[in-house]
């Protein structure tokens, strides 16, 4: 008899830095196999130093213009575990129905509000802003730890 050892997945999300990249945010990705940006960068060194953390994922926001962030895409797919991650900055300017089907979880930012809701048997998760808040919303990001065939996903909020 064999025993399966589960591999844990911790997936780091965040959106909106607009250029910064605060310790606290840092520290609560610290244990990431993966993190995914989703939108908004400002600053490709933010990418920079998030891949000395993990693997990134990012996509382009619509503040993200020229050399700086510009050269990313408007969305990516990525598979992590058994579960396949749909990353774009503003689901509702690409839109629902140009989601892949097969995916899992939508990873979306561009509103600064925190949310995390399933519809039709797909997570919908924006992880609120890493830097710079609106709506009277703290800093998050969001953590998804992946084990076996299930997920977990919280809101972490990120000291300055």
């Amino acid at each position: 008899m064999t025993n399966k050892i589960e591999e844990k997945i911790i997936v780091g999300v965040l959106s909106d830095t607009h250029g910064v990249l605060f310790p606290g945010v840092v520290d609560a990705l610290k244990d990431a196999n993966l993190i995914v940006h989703a939108g908004d960068i400002c600053d490709s060194g933010i990418i920079k130093k998030l891949k000395t953390i993990a693997p990134v994922v990012a996509v382009r926001g619509n503040m993200d213009h020229g050399n700086q962030t510009g050269d990313f895409l408007e969305s990516e797919k990525v598979k992590a575990g058994d579960f396949f991650i749909f990353v774009v900055h503003d689901l509702y300017k690409h839109g629902i129905e140009n989601v892949p089907s097969d995916c899992d979880v939508v990873i979306f930012g561009h509103t600064h509000r925190p949310l995390s809701e399933k519809r039709d048997g797909v997570q919908y998760l924006n992880p609120g802003s890493a830097g710079q808040c609106r709506h009277g919303f703290p800093h998050t990001i969001a953590i998804i730890t992946i084990s076996g065939g299930s997920f977990d996903t919280n809101f972490i909020k990120v000291d300055e």
